[in-house]
């Protein structure tokens, strides 16, 4: 016999609605204790976890529960590529156009985004490992670019859009980009 059988109420009750009724009574148990006197040696005071001493608070992020905030600020993974650059696309049917680029680099996060009048590399998204080889797509035609031709370093990056027939690589578009 539980401490609810008699209680006319809770002995109608199923199981699962007794846990329930059980578990809200604890959480009003576990409320009301919150609020005690914030000085007291006893810890149950309810204010903010106390930092030790002389040192300042640390950000907290709501979204984390209540873990520390995160940084802007990354390590670059490999060649830090951040910057503006100067360089040229050149299609496989010839097609050959001078641009502009801007690289945000955030960890070995990538971004690049150029001025060429249209269509593909215009906007290409992707990772750098340590040692510079990169893997993007490009944000128009989701194709994927690569460092086929080497590693991008912090003054030079070539990169290429292989172009297959069935399984025979046939030639690359390319973005050779220098500063």
């Amino acid at each position: 016999m539980d401490a609810f059988s008699g209680n006319r109420e809770f002995s109608q009750c199923t199981t699962s609605r007794r846990w329930q009724v059980i578990a809200c009574f604890a959480l009003a148990l576990l409320v009301a204790g919150c609020g005690g006197d914030s000085k007291s040696s006893s810890g149950g005071g309810g204010s903010a976890p106390s930092q030790p001493t002389g040192q300042a608070p640390q950000p907290v992020d709501p979204l984390s529960g209540g873990g520390p905030k995160p940084t802007t600020q990354q390590t670059v993974v490999g060649p830090n590529l951040n910057g503006n650059w100067a360089g040229y696309f050149k299609s496989i049917e010839g097609h050959y156009e001078n641009l502009t680029a801007t690289i945000t680099q955030v960890g070995a996060n990538i971004t690049i985004t150029t001025t060429k009048r249209s269509g593909v590399a215009r906007e290409l998204k992707g990772r750098i490992n340590s040692v510079g080889h990169m893997l993007v797509y490009d944000t128009f035609d989701n194709e994927d670019w690569t460092t086929y031709y080497g590693p991008a370093s912090a003054r030079s990056i070539n990169l290429a859009d292989l172009v297959y027939v069935g399984t025979s690589l046939v030639d690359t578009n390319i973005l050779i980009l220098k500063r």
